[in-house]
């Protein structure tokens, strides 16, 4: 039996199906539907064959594949398919409804995880908590603006084509941004900052030095190209003053008797410092595991 091919460049698979081929794929470019919400009793239907769209998986098909210019087209299957706006899944408790579980929006891999997420899944419901560090696939990750349709259309048009995608380190979403900006992004943005996005949030990842360094994120696994950039912000954090823009930042105001102790049970640093000092600390579960870190304000 011929193995499943995968070609990453052209977005596209082949199979052996029933004595011929099962072609499909991926395409960079998708086209977003149900913009208005799923039409009712569509379990077991299909999409209208759409060829014009197929074009763009088709050619790298033929190119890859000649003989399949010579065969005979059986079926075009247009399906939809559900992803999400990071392209992990949806996974956990949710936080309104106390012991309602989700896991969905596997993004086309259902097959492939489905043992892995109903493991961690089933611990989960059995102990209260996850069995390990799941923030990633937590659906308390997603926020409001992951629900504008906007943005859920933009997004999904770049989503799908990640499959097949180059998974190069510290890459950004190019589609959906500009969903919540600071009231300093046009001043930063003067100063030459390359911008990332962090739950919705538009903010600076590190800046060009002059107007002749291209302000891109790099497409290498190797040093980037922004590293010095990164290593002189960080001396001068380190051994001048620095300005940080922190709108994207939550911020919470503890106050009360006793907050100095519970503080320092959740707290990994000490936090018994005087007023008008600052402490950065990680904040830990019951276990001494890591749950996130903060910057304390003594006020």
């Amino acid at each position: 039996m011929m193995p499943v091919v995968r070609d990453p460049c052209g977005h596209f698979y082949l199979r052996e199906w029933n004595g011929g081929l099962l072609a499909g794929g991926f395409e960079p470019q998708s086209k977003p539907c149900f913009h208005d919400g799923v039409p009712s009793l569509f379990e077991f239907q299909l999409l209208p064959e759409d060829w014009e769209h197929f074009q763009a998986l088709l050619e790298p098909m033929l190119h890859r594949t000649p003989i399949l210019a010579e065969c005979e087209i059986r079926q075009m299957v247009n399906g939809p398919e559900s992803f999400t706006p990071d392209h992990d899944p949806v996974i956990g408790e949710v936080p309104e409804i106390s012991n309602y579980y989700v896991a969905a929006g596997l993004n086309s891999g259902g097959i492939a995880l489905a043992a892995g997420v109903g493991k961690e899944l089933s611990e989960w419901i059995a102990g209260g908590e996850p069995p390990e560090d799941m923030w990633d696939l937590d659906i308390r990750r997603m926020g409001p603006h992951n629900i504008n349709k906007a943005f859920l259309n933009d997004r999904t048009i770049e989503i799908v084509g990640e499959i097949y995608a180059m998974p190069w380190p510290k890459k950004e979403k190019t589609m959906g941004r500009k969903m919540k900006m600071s009231p300093f992004y046009d001043r930063m943005d003067a100063l030459g900052a390359c911008w990332g996005e962090k739950m919705g949030w538009e903010r600076p990842n590190w800046f060009a030095r002059n107007s002749k360094e291209v302000r891109s994120h790099s497409q290498t696994f190797k040093k980037p190209h922004w590293f010095d950039n990164v290593q002189e912000e960080h001396t001068a954090c380190r051994e001048s003053v620095a300005l940080f823009d922190i709108t994207s930042c939550s911020r919470f105001e503890i106050n009360g008797s006793g907050v100095e102790d519970a503080l320092q049970q959740l707290c990994s640093n000490n936090v018994a410092v005087p007023v008008g000092h600052i402490v950065d600390t990680g904040i830990l579960n019951k276990h001494g595991g890591f749950e996130s870190d903060c910057t304390l304000v003594r006020l």
